[in-house]
């Protein structure tokens, strides 16, 4: 008994056109068009499996490199940061401004284009976290979970082994978490001894 071959012929012209594809659109593809080259020697089923495998698994080649992080800050200084915060598909313009002081701590004050507070806390240097103000987009206990934590990465003296905190390049940051990212750039640092009464725990918000 005999049984059509529909399958190769359903096959074709899908193949066909995946391989040219590739070869009119290579930056659609990136270096899956490296393998289109040899792909015609295999048969129609292996090099549909191949293509499928490269693009589950991705390629390595084409993920972008970091530099490795520097922590070489000041133990005084005022800092003044510009970042993208993207978070749910949507992102926000922020400003930062960072104190530093070898006894006092860290006091970081996060602000939107408009001049608003969106977040404001202080990080003692026995890593207590001091929530100096909220908002109701930067609320209390996501300050203490993430704000706090991140700061921790990037600017503390004994960062957590896994911090998600990549540097892109000098005075850039990248941190990226599952849900939100922040692209974080340093525009000015002025380093210098900085006011003690910026690092008084006693006017934290009463929560």
């Amino acid at each position: 008994m005999n049984f059509p071959c529909s399958s190769r012929r359903e096959e074709a012209p899908f193949y066909r056109k995946l391989l040219l594809r590739m070869e009119l659109e290579p930056h659609h593809f990136g270096c899956y068009t490296r393998y289109v080259g040899f792909a015609p020697v295999l048969s129609r089923t292996s090099t549909l499996l191949l293509i499928l495998t490269l693009f589950i698994s991705g390629c390595a080649t084409n993920k972008p490199k970091s530099i490795a992080i520097e922590r070489h800050f000041p133990p005084n200084a005022f800092m003044t940061h510009r970042a993208i915060f993207t978070a749910r598909g949507r992102q926000f313009a922020l400003t930062g401004y960072l104190a530093l002081s070898e006894t006092g701590g860290q006091r970081l004050i996060i602000s939107q284009s408009l001049g608003q507070t969106m977040a404001d806390l202080l990080v003692t240097p026995d890593g207590t976290v001091h929530i100096m103000q909220a908002s109701p987009m930067f609320k209390p206990e996501w300050i203490r979970k993430y704000v706090a934590a991140d700061l921790e990465c990037l600017f503390g003296a004994h960062p957590h082994k896994r911090c998600p905190v990549s540097m892109l390049d000098t005075n850039h940051f990248l941190i990226k978490h599952f849900w939100y990212k922040v692209d974080l750039r340093i525009v000015e640092t002025k380093v210098g001894p900085q006011p003690e009464t910026l690092f008084d725990p006693s006017k934290a918000q009463k929560l």
